[in-house]
């Protein structure tokens, strides 16, 4: 079962962030409120996260609690 849901994050994700990151969340396997160090774990514990996508994710404005602790 955690597998079939980290995969399917894991494709969401690719396709868009926000909806893997939010199915992630629904599935218990990520907190709500996020916390930014539990998406980096995700992230960089994952060989099939698109680093294309990733990059584009991490960079916007938005986002820059994530791009803060990606980069520690």
């Amino acid at each position: 079962m955690f597998v079939q849901v980290y995969n399917t994050g894991t494709e969401y994700f690719n396709q868009k962030p926000g909806k893997g990151i939010s199915y992630l969340q629904e599935q218990g396997l990520l907190a709500d409120p996020l916390e930014p160090g539990e998406v980096v774990t995700f992230i960089r514990g994952n060989p099939k996260i698109d680093k294309k996508v990733l990059g584009e994710f991490i960079t916007k404005r938005s986002n820059s609690q994530l791009l803060e602790a990606f980069v520690k």
